[in-house]
């Protein structure tokens, strides 16, 4: 090999041909492994790795190794085992006839109405679900400014005027609305000729109105129902917007005084967030998943990923009950971002479905996301970086021959020869001479190339490289640094080898 650079060098050319080689590993060789993590500094000196079979035929990387036999079986064994014993729970509860999660009707009052625009452009928020959480966002017209848990109109001159009451958009998207509590604060001198109620869903859609078929005259300062003022009312379901338009007479809409309304909160999703370190180049992430309200039905058909670049992976469990859920997504590969997404088909509920009835109107695509970066592994046949200085008389050209042979390359895009003159100091990169060619037989009467980076020919493979710059005499310290696709980069100082060139 070392004539045919020479040759190259001198334009003397020869008829036998040089190649680079991937041997078959020997029968019982081990292998130093040295994983590269771009998220630390440095290598990490991983296992030894041991290649079977009498003629190096097989061997296996860290990485199959770690993924294949045992671990598949127990993970195949696991599922059937968790598909048994829940279908055995189902027949069971069939059998017992125990009624499915009902929706928890609940009244809630306008307490702790805030400032102006709290609850977007011209709303106020109200009310409280009991972790301080606001339910309400109210028109800013309203006030509750001697009665804090109940709120009425601030302009006490108006006979006519237009409200909304609405879901207050960040923990509650919508809501079943069972029933409001109005009252005549005057004590019974309202007359109401207009009380017309429309419900909203999340994307500003109808869902149904309320009229009045004629005058309500409240009677007293008692507190009365929507079934009372309209003679009846069905829960409305997925309201997130009532918009109210009303005309009383003879005395004012200020004196209409909102006390609560009873609702089944419809559940959502408040936050899906990151359960571990980000970025990541690990195989398995976990997310927590956050509802409004105390939900079941939830499994991994309720989940999709959000991809990007070549980054991939699958939703692979579901974990926890309540308001709080781990997702766990794995057989995560490739780089890029993975964020977990709620798809909504109905089946999420607290008795009232996620997002209200129909699907899709209770989908969260706007969670936390992971990096994903894919590690870049190189293993080393242990003990393979050599170099040894040599003197070429015929051509009067003192030299370091450096050698090593690689076990597995993933993602590795090109080897650097990094060298310092002296036994202490700061290594450089070094230009050397490599043959450039294919996999198998390489032509090296022309191909020759002097450069700072060695392409990386896969695994398997035994790489040979000439550094020229040398002077006679002299030691030299010389160790090997790998660059993976995305440009992090290992250096090997496990590896540091010397030679000295001879008088």
């Amino acid at each position: 090999m070392l004539s045919k650079l020479f040759a190259f060098l001198s334009g003397i050319t020869t008829p036998s041909r040089g190649r680079l080689w991937p041997p078959s590993p020997p029968s019982g060789a081990r292998v130093s492994v040295w994983r590269h993590n771009p998220l630390q500094q440095g290598p990490v000196l991983g296992r030894l790795v041991h290649f079977f079979g009498s003629n190096g035929g097989f061997y296996c990387s860290l990485r199959s190794c770690e993924r294949n036999t045992e671990e598949s079986l127990m993970q195949n064994t696991n599922r059937i085992s968790t598909f048994i014993f829940a279908l055995l729970i189902a027949l069971f509860l069939i059998v017992l006839g125990v009624p499915q999660l009902q929706a928890a009707s609940q009244t809630y009052t306008f307490t702790g109405l805030q400032a102006a625009d709290t609850g977007g452009a011209g709303y106020k928020l109200a009310g409280d679900d009991g972790s301080t959480n606001p339910i309400f966002a109210v028109s800013n017209d309203f006030t509750d400014e001697f009665v804090t848990d109940e709120i009425y109109h601030s302009n006490a001159s108006l006979t006519t005027a237009a409200l909304v009451i609405k879901a207050d958009g960040t923990n509650y998207q919508s809501f079943q609305v069972e029933e409001m509590s109005v009252y005549d604060v005057s004590g019974g001198s309202i007359i109401l000729s207009t009380f017309t109620l429309t419900f909203k869903n999340a994307v500003g859609g109808t869902i149904s109105t309320k009229s009045l078929s004629g005058n309500y005259n409240f009677l007293d300062g008692n507190p009365v129902s929507l079934a009372t003022i309209y003679g009846s009312f069905l829960p409305v379901d997925g309201a997130a917007e009532i918009e109210m338009s009303i005309t009383t007479s003879p005395s004012f809409v200020a004196n209409l005084t909102f006390k609560d309304m009873t609702l089944d909160l419809v559940p959502s999703v408040s936050t899906i967030t990151r359960a571990d370190a980000n970025p990541t180049n690990a195989t398995s992430v976990d997310f927590t998943v956050t509802f409004s309200d105390s939900v079941t039905g939830v499994d991994t058909s309720d989940f999709s990923l959000t991809k990007t670049d070549t980054a991939d992976g699958s939703v692979s469990n579901v974990s926890g009950s309540g308001s709080s859920y781990t997702v766990t997504v794995n057989s995560i590969t490739g780089d890029g971002t993975l964020r977990l997404d709620v798809t909504d088909d109905d089946t999420i509920t607290n008795g009232t479905p996620l997002g209200g009835t129909g699907t899709g109107n209770g989908n969260f695509t706007s969670g936390e996301e992971y990096t994903i970066a894919e590690p870049t592994y190189v293993e080393l046949l242990e003990g393979s970086f050599k170099a040894s200085g040599s003197y070429l008389p015929d051509f009067d050209l003192y030299y370091t021959e450096i050698n090593w042979d690689s076990g597995m390359e993933l993602n590795n895009a090109f080897f650097v020869i990094l060298k310092r003159g002296e036994e202490e100091g700061e290594y450089e990169e070094t230009k050397v001479w490599w043959c450039d060619g294919g996999n198998d037989e390489i032509d090296c009467e022309t191909g020759w190339e002097h450069a700072f980076n060695i392409p990386a020919q896969g695994d398997g493979w035994s790489y040979q490289v000439f550094d020229t710059e040398v002077r006679k005499g002299k030691t030299y310290y010389y160790k090997l640094m790998d660059v993976e696709l995305d440009g992090d980069s290992t250096e090997h100082d496990e590896s540091i080898i010397e030679a000295t060139i001879p008088e």
